[in-house]
């Protein structure tokens, strides 16, 4: 399993970020049903896909939670997880 405290370190840094603009948009819709927009470049989406890919090949299916967050912070939590080998939680 993947440190907690090193997901818990990336949750709280990305939680000071603000992330916005972007041409792309994607739609969160939560258990409370309330829906929640991200946008984000290109990049981000080429970024995100590529590390889903990855982490897919890997580990299998990424868990739901992670796909509740913005696309970078997948990203992030993707390429940490690949890098220590380790699936996340």
């Amino acid at each position: 399993m993947v440190p907690i405290e090193k997901i818990q370190q990336i949750l709280d840094d990305a939680a000071g970020v603000t992330l916005s603009g972007g041409s792309f948009k994607e739609t969160v819709i939560l258990a409370s049903k309330q829906q929640i927009m991200f946008e984000f470049p290109l990049a981000v989406g080429w970024a995100w896909n590529a590390s889903r890919s990855s982490y897919k090949v890997r580990f299998g299916i990424l868990p739901d939670w992670v796909l509740l967050l913005h696309p970078i912070h997948r990203v992030t939590l993707c390429k940490l997880s690949i890098d220590i080998d380790q699936e996340l939680p």
